[in-house]
């Protein structure tokens, strides 16, 4: 979901245009009536996480490996029995 800047209420895609093979323009409007703010926003592959089974030569995207997951990976379940990390915050 994109909010908008001003009032942090959802933001509608009303259009979107591909500009190249990695960025794509989207017209956004605001849902909140009272701020009705209407952007300009992009969307912008910027590294591979698994690479292409059918790749593109002319697209070149950094292979990121990851010790540690990203938020498009699985998380660990929260009824892991394993204890915390030693970087974990403690829990209150």
């Amino acid at each position: 979901m994109i909010v908008c800047p001003h009032c942090q209420h959802p933001a509608e895609i009303r259009t979107s245009e591909q500009q190249t093979r990695l960025v794509r323009e989207l017209l956004l409007l605001c849902s909140n009536d009272t701020c009705g703010f209407r952007f300009v926003g992009q969307i912008v592959a910027v590294r591979t996480i698994q690479p292409s089974l059918d790749p593109h030569p002319a697209i070149a995207l950094p292979l990121v490996i990851r010790s540690k997951p990203a938020n498009d990976d699985a998380p660990i379940p929260a009824n892991d029995e394993r204890a915390p990390a030693a970087d974990a915050e403690p829990m209150s």
